[in-house]
């Protein structure tokens, strides 16, 4: 971003050079554990559970991060619990969603590899498009950020419908380890679900259309409470779920990328980059010694600078 201005540096002694490299991330040290006897309701003892996420009637997004060795389950019933509008059921490698009013619906076959023990991002995508007695309401489904399937799905979602996480109305059926679950008001577009999976790093999510954003217990180790981090749509625990330590990894914050220069043990100058510290630390390690580009000057490339290779001795090369 800007030249190193240090007259000594090129007095050929041997002189120590430190980058630091700092992306603002938030912790994420745990997440939910359900045991298949457990369950969340959304807004329990609200007249208007779903309406309160501005889910009804409209398109919406539900995307959640779990490692499964059994099922996760979704679903969204009616007020009293006897019909159910939507059901989602993973099942080892098998995702299948229904419009469970009706006959149809969508499954991927067990080509996702999502039962192998490893983290993974699921996204739901419902972009609705219809009314009256012809819908043409669409579901997407995406898993680490790619598209595995679509079609159409018909659904009538009322204000107050209620969603259920790790279950299919009140008969539990999730096992394994689940994170940052999160919900938007909106049709989430392939590149933004992609920006959800963000190469397997998760992500803290932005956006005017976040409706809730489930931590899984890095707002509160209390289970029976899953606490919205965007607002109060907080989700009510039933049976004995546990908030465990997660493997999932820390939260990258979008924004900037800080990189500090030190010579000599001193500070000499702070840059910010839109990289982040994956991109960047990959470029480090694999030309050291030279520049992927030619750093331009005034748009022009300057080579003649001495830019692009290294003429000197290196010694004690580490990264921590």
């Amino acid at each position: 971003g800007s030249g190193v201005t240090k007259a000594s540096i090129a007095d050929s002694s041997w002189h120590h050079y430190a980058l630091s490299f700092k992306n603002d991330e938030m912790e994420n040290r745990k997440c939910l554990r359900l045991s298949g006897d457990d369950y969340y309701v959304v807004n329990s003892g609200s007249a208007t559970p779903i309406g309160d996420l501005e889910m009804a009637g409209q398109s919406f997004t539900i995307s959640w991060w779990q490692k499964s060795g059994n099922s996760f389950t979704l679903s969204i019933t009616d007020s009293d619990d006897t019909d159910a509008e939507l059901g989602v059921l993973i099942a080892g490698n098998t995702i299948i969603v229904y419009d469970l009013e009706g006959t149809t619906r969508t499954i991927v076959t067990n080509n996702t590899g999502i039962n192998d023990g490893a983290w993974h991002n699921i996204a739901i995508v419902f972009s609705y498009d219809g009314g009256g007695d012809v819908y043409r309401d669409k579901l997407f489904i995406y898993v680490d950020g790619e598209l595995q399937n679509s079609g159409e799905l018909p659904l009538d979602i009322a204000a107050t419908d209620i969603l259920h996480f790790g279950s299919l109305a009140v008969t539990p059926a999730a096992n394994g380890l689940y994170d940052e679950i999160t919900i938007w008001s909106d049709a989430r577009t392939a590149a933004q679900v992609s920006d959800i999976y963000n190469s397997g790093r998760p992500k803290k999510p932005s956006g005017p259309a976040i409706r809730a954003w489930y931590r899984c217990g890095d707002t509160s180790t209390d289970a029976s409470t899953l606490i919205d981090s965007y607002g109060d749509n907080n989700a009510t625990g039933k049976g004995t779920p546990q908030i465990v330590d997660s493997t999932l990894g820390v939260l990258a914050v979008p924004g900037s990328l800080t990189i500090d220069l030190y010579i000599d043990g001193e500070h000499n100058q702070t840059v910010v980059s839109g990289s982040s510290v994956g991109e960047v630390e990959g470029a480090m390690i694999g030309t050291v010694g030279s520049l992927a580009t030619i750093p331009a000057k005034d748009g022009v490339a300057t080579p003649t600078l001495g830019w692009g290779k290294l003429s000197g001795s290196v010694d004690e090369l580490r990264f921590w």
